[in-house]
């Protein structure tokens, strides 16, 4: 998935605005598969390899992606957060409510 973000922002001279949209599967659990808080989220690639959503952001940052500066990138992730240990078949829902 990685690549695919860094082929997508590789020439935007001509580019106005960016939207980056990713709809995935997601996890809230790092490399060691311990929850993390705070909105810590990986996107699932068709893989099955977690990408943190911070490193899609960090791809479009200026010293990586000049072309955008001074200019919008707008994103949307649209993905749940469930707790997954790679090897299980199964997928825990991870609840949180706010009040």
């Amino acid at each position: 998935m990685l690549n695919t973000i860094k082929s997508f922002r590789k020439d935007m001279k001509e580019t106005d605005i960016s939207i980056v949209i990713v709809m995935s599967h997601g996890t809230n659990t790092n490399e060691n598969q311990l929850a993390v808080s705070g909105g810590y989220t990986e996107i699932l690639g068709v893989d099955d390899q977690g990408l943190p959503i911070d490193e899609i952001l960090d791809e479009f940052a200026s010293d990586k992606c000049s072309d955008l500066i001074g200019k919008p990138k707008i994103f949307f992730f649209q993905c749940c957060r469930f707790l997954f240990a790679k090897g299980r078949e199964t997928w825990e829902l991870v609840h949180s409510v706010h009040t």
